[in-house]
């Protein structure tokens, strides 16, 4: 299902043997916008612990119980790498296993300057081709594919009360020490996109009108590059 990611927050992991910790954040790719680990929280109030879970280590979010399921034991998430706080976001972590030494994500040892938070770009200005327009209000991920989506704007400081979704496809660069999304797109095309609410569910008719809208509209892209790679609705 398709979700902005402050649904995710408190989801309970559901390990082999029970519930253990919830959700906090995830760590993502941004050159290829998919989901690299799960910031999960295993302490209480008075003694947080927050480690890294991979992904390959679980199931599709249950929106019922707001679980999601692992394979994994409820020690084995316990004894997962810690998250250090003291580093920055693109830091090495050392090789990720579980109990036996089983690899569920590959080692870090240099470092990876991919490697991001969404707690870090959730506040990012975003500039048009023409202007600037907006910010990051969320990050929207798919919890099958464990791949962003899109990106949730808050455009109300431009016009009044709009709220749209920007798929990572139209987006010309990230600029991290700027805090600034560069978009391949202008202003008015953002402007007449679908809107979306984010109290509404995420539709497979609304990504269809979405995808269809900049499918159509791309022809009249100031930027070229979008050009070379049509967005075509998602099929089942």
């Amino acid at each position: 299902m398709v979700r902005p990611l402050r649904e995710l927050h408190g989801y309970q992991l559901e390990a082999t043997d029970g519930l253990v910790g919830h959700v906090t954040d995830v760590y993502f790719d941004d050159d290829q916008w998919s989901v690299r680990y799960l910031v999960v929280n295993t302490g209480s109030w008075f003694d947080a612990r927050e480690v890294l879970i991979s992904p390959k280590a679980l199931g599709a979010a249950d929106g019922e119980t707001r679980t999601i399921a692992a394979r994994l034991t409820r020690k084995q998430i316990e004894l997962s790498p810690s998250v250090d706080f003291n580093r920055t976001v693109g830091a090495p972590y050392g090789a990720m296993t579980y109990g036996a030494g089983k690899e569920l994500a590959r080692p870090y040892e240099a470092g990876d300057p991919h490697l991001r938070s969404s707690r870090e770009v959730i506040g990012y200005h975003l500039r048009a081709t023409d202007d600037t327009l907006g910010h990051v209000e969320d990050v929207v991920i798919d919890d099958e594919t464990w791949t962003i989506r899109y990106l949730a704007v808050d455009t109300s400081n431009w016009w009044f009360g709009g709220h749209v979704l920007i798929s990572p496809r139209w987006i010309r660069a990230v600029r991290w020490p700027e805090r600034l999304v560069e978009l391949a797109v202008t202003r008015d095309v953002i402007k007449h996109s679908p809107t979306w609410k984010p109290t509404f569910p995420i539709t497979q008719a609304y990504e269809d009108s979405l995808h269809d809208y900049y499918r159509l509209r791309q022809a009249w892209s100031v930027d070229r590059r979008s050009n070379e790679a049509p967005l075509e609705p998602r099929r089942e």
